[in-house]
């Protein structure tokens, strides 16, 4: 005899439907949230409506999809960035190799391109090492020498820091979107900016620029984001292949714009308000810091510490 489960499945016109593969949950979520006519057509955010995929959203609780604070297209991009955050395989063994390339402009004559290397260990529990080179332009002042170096102690046997932010102090901040906000609103508080909500925005661009936040801790950044209020999209362009938008706070309360690929859910550079300077990042995985920088590198005596004449929310400092 037939039980009901299997009379059930036979009655499910879906039953030899496979599942969803997380990608297009990804893609349903995002286009349920994206507006039937957004205000500015881009070509890899042509996006619209779903709503037969709205429920899904709300099933899945996905919240705020109206931030009190950004601008609608602001909103719109940070919620497809918290959806699309994802991160690649990595074990505890591995390094994060993270590569910055950028110009520090100052004029038509002087200017300066460098490139920056971290490994930083994936569990925090090994030291960093840095590589920097820099290319300056002729009779110009240098902006660094070239060098690579080492601390003495790992990242998460010094102390907590948002400038500096350790494996294990990310791993401390809340995922509760509420409960993150509420943290980092407490400690904008100690940081010189012109208001708590820069301070704020101050804060999330430590993190996500100087260590290597897991998904789900930059999905709920994305989501406090949303709602500080004065958020909004600067501008959007492509970046070595990637479509981004650069994040500012309206009225001129920040001085650095965050560059950030909805599609990856990541932080992929920075750019100066008045585009004196712009910094992108890659992010990969590796299994090694090379013998060469191991061999040629220094060994600083620095550690992370609180000084208000250097950064109240952390820095290095060095004796």
């Amino acid at each position: 005899m037939t039980d009901i489960d299997t009379l059930l499945r036979a009655a499910d016109p879906a039953a030899g439907v496979p599942d969803y593969s997380d990608a297009e949950c990804r893609h349903i979520l995002v286009r349920a949230i994206a507006p039937t006519t957004p205000p500015k057509r881009h070509a890899g955010w042509r996006i619209g409506a779903v709503a037969s995929a709205m429920v899904m959203v709300t099933a899945v609780g996905v919240s705020n999809l109206v931030g009190t604070g950004a601008t609608a297209r602001a909103d719109q991009i940070l919620t497809e960035a918290a959806i699309n955050a994802v991160d690649p395989p990595a074990t505890a063994d591995q390094y994060w190799k993270m590569t910055g390339t950028g110009d520090y402009g100052t004029g038509e004559v002087c200017g300066e391109s460098f490139t920056e290397t971290r490994y930083l260990a994936v569990d925090g529990n090994r030291p960093s090492w840095y590589v920097e080179s820099y290319d300056t332009a002729p009779g110009c002042p240098p902006l660094g020498e070239d060098r690579m170096w080492t601390l003495p102690k790992s990242p998460n046997a010094m102390v907590d820091s948002w400038r500096w932010p350790s494996p294990a102090f990310l791993a401390s901040l809340p995922r509760d979107v509420e409960q993150l906000r509420s943290r980092l609103y407490a400690d904008a508080e100690g940081v010189a900016a012109s208001s708590t909500d820069a301070g704020v925005f101050v804060l999330i661009d430590y993190a996500l620029t100087y260590g290597a936040p897991p998904a789900d801790l930059r999905s709920a950044m994305f989501e406090v984001l949303k709602d500080v209020p004065g958020i909004s999209v600067a501008d959007e362009m492509v970046v070595d292949g990637r479509e981004v938008a650069l994040f500012t706070l309206e009225g001129g309360e920040v001085t650095e714009m965050l560059m950030i690929d909805p599609e990856a859910g990541q932080l992929v550079g920075f750019q100066g308000v008045q585009s004196e300077r712009k910094v992108t990042y890659e992010r990969l995985v590796v299994d090694t810091v090379p013998e060469e920088v191991r061999d040629a590198a220094d060994v600083l005596d620095c550690e992370v510490g609180f000084d208000d004449t250097i950064n109240p929310a952390g820095d290095l400092i060095c004796r």
